[in-house]
């Protein structure tokens, strides 16, 4: 079995932006500790110097606090000092390979889910507790119930659009190799979207990833279809003619995902990757080197 060692994650800011440190004593008694601002400011400065015990009796009281913000901060307190001890390097299977890296094990990882789950259903509008929960477990071992949270997520919150910001996990689920729950988890979002071109490119490429080629293809095919601009969908369907020994279909769908790409960096990186695989190919292989070395940079394999 192979390891790979993943990146290292960095213990998780839930609401508001990092304020400045302050001095963090005293009680929900204390002048001032009615207000949720300045309770998250000294909240935050004792996690941040992990001073988990500190943090513990500064903030559990809040938690019967009439008003529901500072209750809000009272969970999202006290679900971050269980991180705080919960954050460590871990051994983790999946189907293909084994993932040495940062993340959140123990029981304080059940604790932390339940505070920011309670912390939901105070302030369902909060998109942070949200995400919160649904970057704890995924990190954990709890990785499989990402698309029940999200079910739940999708029937609670009433903010603007998250669309991007529930997808953006599933990239997460992906790069932890978790594809098979990714699946699962996208197909929660297709109920809620079916034809989010986004939406439905993904259960594509998950379905892809789980070497089910056949059912990913009409989704792949389907998301160009809903968004035909699309640079991202008209590429990964290209990709798929590829995988599978068709590149006079994979070419023009290249070259119109190079044509359609708006931002300059990843245009860049569409054209080089297009010049690479033209190269791979005897009929184009001269002509595709020369525009290899402007579009990439450097030199690459299929022209040595």
């Amino acid at each position: 079995m192979r390891v790979r060692v993943a990146a290292m994650l960095s213990i998780l800011a839930l609401g508001c932006a990092t304020a400045p440190p302050a001095t963090p004593t005293g009680s929900a008694n204390t002048p001032g500790a009615d207000d949720p601002v300045a309770a998250a400011k000294r909240w935050r400065a004792l996690t941040r110097a992990k001073k988990a015990n500190d943090a513990r009796s500064l903030c559990t009281p809040w938690l019967a606090a009439a008003s529901k913000p500072l209750a809000v901060e009272g969970h999202k307190c006290l679900a971050q000092v269980e991180l705080i001890d919960s954050f460590k390097l871990r051994l983790e299977d999946t189907k293909e390979e084994a993932i040495l890296g940062a993340g959140y094990a123990g029981t304080g990882v059940d604790r932390a889910i339940d505070h920011l789950t309670k912390a939901i259903a105070l302030a369902p509008e909060d998109l942070s507790l949200h995400l919160g929960r649904l970057h704890i477990a995924i990190n954990s071992p709890r990785a499989a119930d990402a698309p029940q949270l999200l079910a739940d997520s999708l029937e609670r919150y009433r903010g603007p659009d998250a669309t991007d910001d529930w997808l953006s996990y599933a990239q997460e689920l992906r790069l932890r190799r978790h594809p098979d729950v990714g699946l699962e988890y996208v197909r929660v979002l297709e109920k809620r979207y079916p034809r989010d071109h986004r939406v439905v490119g993904a259960v594509g490429t998950f379905l892809i990833a789980l070497k089910r080629d056949d059912e990913g293809l009409p989704y792949l095919r389907r998301a160009v279809e809903l968004a035909p601009d699309d640079a991202i969908d008209t590429w990964n369907l290209g990709r798929f003619h590829e995988k599978h020994g068709n590149p006079t279909s994979a070419e023009p769908l290249y070259r119109r995902a190079v044509s359609l790409e708006k931002d300059p960096a990843r245009r860049q990186d569409m054209a080089c990757n297009l010049a690479r695989f033209l190269a791979a190919q005897p009929a184009t292989h001269a002509e595709a080197c020369a525009e290899a070395a402007t579009q990439c940079g450097r030199p690459v394999p299929e022209c040595r």
